[in-house]
């Protein structure tokens, strides 16, 4: 947000205020500063008396080099006066400097929002040309905005065009596009084929899932018979209770069966709500102007 223009901008009687009060502050200050000096000085009188104590005869504060040396008081006393003067002459620069600025902000009708604080004039304000090409800049990107939007539209219209043409190709004849339609919507024979594919294909994975479960049980009746080597004392063989649930007990096996099966059908219940939900869309696509 724009800054808040200083009160005595352009107004000699609030600038010699302003100056005076600045330097009467460093009076002030410079002042309250000689009056610490005197004070201290008086001070100091007393630590130089007298015998000094075993704590503090080694390294007694260092006198300021203005005590009680009125050459010494009048230099640090221009020196303050000078500071005070250079941050004065720099802000009553920075004033003249932003009162020029302000020259344009006063010209010309102010709108609401406006009329307190106006921003950085932009680089065509006033310039029919550069205001011209900047416009022409604006609407040559909005144009190449809306020809991209246009075209993806007229390629995605083309697109569903054939969405609704033709037989549909073998779900496995060949590589599909990302956006074709899966080959079973709205085709209950296509989706019973789909389902017993993914039933054969379950069956096929527990059928294998079993024969290596009967496979490690009979490997695992000739690990319990015989001598133990000595890297593998008894005290380091697998506990019975630790033979996975289902060897050799069909109840366990059914189960687990029944497990494997529960989930496969769960996916292609998924899998046909999906197909479903898709189909309901595509009747949208079918319909109106391609």
């Amino acid at each position: 947000m724009p800054k808040e223009v200083p009160h005595d901008y352009g107004d000699p009687a609030a600038i010699a205020a302003q100056h005076a009060f600045t330097t009467n502050q460093a009076a002030v200050w410079e002042a309250s500063r000689v009056a610490n000096v005197a004070n201290q000085a008086a001070s100091d009188a007393w630590r130089g008396k007298g015998a000094k104590i075993a704590w503090e005869s080694a390294a007694q504060r260092e006198v300021p080099h203005d005590y009680g040396d009125p050459v010494a008081i009048a230099a640090q006393h221009k020196f303050t006066m000078d500071q005070a003067a250079g941050f004065e002459a720099s802000r009553t620069a920075a004033v003249a400097g932003q009162a020029a600025s302000d020259v344009w902000r006063g010209k010309g009708a102010k709108i609401a929002w406006e009329s307190a604080a106006q921003r950085e004039v932009p680089h065509d304000y006033g310039d029919e040309a550069a205001i011209a090409a900047q416009h022409a800049e604006t609407m040559a990107w909005a144009n190449s905005m809306e020809a991209t939007r246009s075209g993806a539209v007229s390629s995605q219209a083309a697109s569903d065009v054939w969405r609704n043409n033709g037989p549909k190709t073998a779900w496995g004849s060949a590589a599909q596009l990302p956006k074709e339609v899966p080959h079973d919507y709205g085709d209950p024979v296509a989706i019973a084929a789909q389902h017993k594919f993914t039933m054969d294909q379950a069956a096929g994975f527990e059928a294998s899932r079993t024969a290596a479960v009967a496979g490690q049980a009979t490997s695992d009746v000739w690990r319990g018979k015989g001598v133990k080597i000595a890297w593998e004392p008894a005290f380091l063989q697998m506990p019975p209770t630790d033979v996975p649930h289902d060897y050799g007990d069909p109840v366990a096996i059914e189960q687990q069966h029944a497990e494997t099966m529960a989930w496969a059908n769960k996916m292609d219940d998924t899998r046909v709500a999906k197909i479903d939900a898709q189909a309901a869309s595509d009747v949208w696509r079918s319909q109106g102007k391609k």
